[in-house]
């Protein structure tokens, strides 16, 4: 069982490096939108 799970884990590595390239960039948007109103925020201050 261990011995099957070990290459299991290193086939869906890339998937999961995938997935976080896809969460990161699904994300960067909404961090982008936070940081500018945050600016706004100061300018207003």
């Amino acid at each position: 069982m261990r011995s099957t799970r070990k290459p299991s884990k290193f086939q869906n590595f890339p998937f999961v490096n995938f997935l976080l390239l896809q969460v990161h960039f699904n994300f960067y948007p909404f961090v982008t939108f936070v940081a500018y109103f945050v600016i706004i925020h100061v300018k207003n201050l």
